[in-house]
């Protein structure tokens, strides 16, 4: 029986790698990966977050403040560009199947203090 299991275990996972959800997701990370945009809006993400971190140290108050509001404007620039908002909603799809999955093969489970196959 615990073959079986294992078995069906790589049958599902198989099955969830080839499914739209999930090479919807993968085709969209390389995209964004690929996107000299997206690289752009990171890399400026990335900046507003490590000098912010610098200012929090040693910075006037306006100094953090106007740190701040750049991450602030950096952070909505990357969360509001097409392909974030595609990859999350594609994220999102495979979440729930992942939950879903969940909820049908370990629900039954839950009120026990051992799992017995």
């Amino acid at each position: 029986m615990k073959n079986d299991v294992i078995e069906l275990t790589y049958q599902l996972s198989d099955q969830i790698i080839a499914s739209e959800s999930y090479q919807r997701l993968k085709t969209l990370e390389s995209k964004i990966t690929n996107d000299p945009i997206m690289l752009a809006l990171e890399q400026r993400f990335i900046a507003a977050q490590e000098h912010l971190i610098e200012i929090e140290e040693s910075g006037t108050d306006e100094q953090k403040s106007e740190a701040r509001k750049a991450l602030s404007r950096a952070k909505y620039d990357l969360d509001v560009h097409p392909l974030t908002i595609e990859y999350n909603q594609a994220l999102k799809e495979l979440n729930a199947m992942y939950s879903e999955i969940n909820q049908k093969l370990f629900n039954k489970f839950k009120k026990q203090k051992s799992c017995k196959l």
